[in-house]
């Protein structure tokens, strides 16, 4: 008999511990709210109509079976499991940005993520091509096949600044200021456009 191992276990212990009627979109996670309280549970979009607009809400599955709504601007961050992993340092992260081109909320991913968190995504500026608003939620950056682009943002707010070859050094040197060692070597050999994904990590790794 092969063994399981000790992550897939856990898997199936946590799916178990649910009742069998969860929708393939719920996945284990967490939300933080805007209070900073921490919900777990199993975690799913759920959409609502209200005066022929969707409103994006979670749906929360406790270990009861017990639901409950909460309004994704209610939401801060959230985290869900990606292909059933129990470990939830692996989990994805999501934080609520608002876009400085249109004032619209929206959950995004970062790929460098710290004090300072550096984001590439599919190009917010163009209009969109998805199905349903689920993907508002979930899969913000991977809807479709635009162009991807970097922003920038701090984890203490949704304020977020779009990154491209003429600006990134003025907007990382507002927003990093406290850090020189970064900053003052900006447009240098190591830190130029190409280097942003390196720029931030070093960032987070050794600026207060």
């Amino acid at each position: 008999m092969k063994i399981i191992s000790q992550s897939l276990f856990a898997v199936i212990l946590l799916m178990i511990g649910f009742p069998f009627v969860q929708g393939q979109n719920q996945r284990p996670g967490f939300l933080i709210s805007e209070a900073g309280d921490t919900i777990t549970g199993m975690i799913g979009p759920l959409d609502i109509w209200v005066n022929w607009e969707v409103e994006q809400n979670f749906e929360v599955t406790d270990f009861d079976g017990e639901k409950k709504t909460y309004k994704a601007k209610e939401i801060k961050r959230y985290g869900v499991a990606l292909y059933g992993n129990a470990d939830k340092s692996k989990w994805k992260r999501y934080y609520a940005k608002v876009w400085p081109h249109n004032s619209n909320r929206n959950f995004v991913s970062p790929i460098e993520d710290g004090k300072a968190q550096l984001f590439l995504i599919p190009d917010p500026e163009v209009p969109r091509n998805f199905k349903s608003a689920n993907t508002l939620v979930f899969q913000t950056e991977s809807q479709d096949s635009r162009k991807k682009v970097y922003y920038l943002s701090l984890s203490r707010t949704e304020f977020i600044v779009r990154l491209d070859g003429e600006n990134y050094i003025q907007v990382i040197q507002q927003l990093l200021r406290n850090c020189p060692e970064i900053t003052d070597r900006l447009g240098k050999k190591g830190h130029r456009f190409r280097d942003l994904e390196n720029i931030i990590a070093a960032y987070n790794d050794r600026c207060p």
